[in-house]
């Protein structure tokens, strides 16, 4: 009796999203550490060490549009991010002082068009028309898992780790 060889199992497209988002996030909160590895919560500014931060999305990331967009992920504490369910009126604020209105005006504008808003949809770069309507595949969610993941080494050896 010949066994049948084992065939590689396809990542499902809920898997390659969670591995992505789970980058996407941990490269941010490197991203926007010191060189000690210390970041600030974009809602209420408590300092604290990367790995105690989470990442926090100002668009929820249940929004496809918006999920992996680098100015909606900002490390937050885990008491904004959880407790006080993103503590958006304080993210809001602390994204102005960041990113500046402009940048937020987009992520926003992206979200609403992403939710059939005719006249967002048209203040948006045909890029980014594009990022709202289109829809990623697994290919899609592994190649920026890894490209996540080449920025995470750069930014943890920029921290000393």
């Amino acid at each position: 009796m010949n066994p049948q060889p084992k065939r590689k199992k396809k990542k499902s497209l809920g898997k390659a999203r969670t591995e992505a988002l789970t980058a996407m996030q941990l490269m941010r909160r490197l991203e926007e550490s010191d060189e000690r590895g210390y970041c600030y919560c974009i809602s209420c500014g408590k300092r604290m060490f990367y790995k105690q931060a989470q990442g926090g999305h100002y668009i929820p990331r249940r929004h496809r549009a918006t999920e992996l967009e680098k100015d909606n992920i900002f490390p937050q504490c885990p008491r904004c991010n959880g407790f006080d369910e993103g503590n958006s009126i304080g993210y809001r604020d602390g994204l102005l002082k960041t990113i500046g209105e402009q940048r937020l005006e987009r992520i926003e504008n992206m979200h609403r068009a992403s939710l059939g808003n005719e006249h967002a949809m048209k203040s948006l770069s045909l890029d980014d028309q594009i990022k709202v309507n289109y829809k990623k595949t697994v290919a899609d969610y592994e190649e920026i898992r890894d490209l996540c993941k080449q920025i995470i080494k750069q930014e943890k050896a920029r921290i000393g780790e």
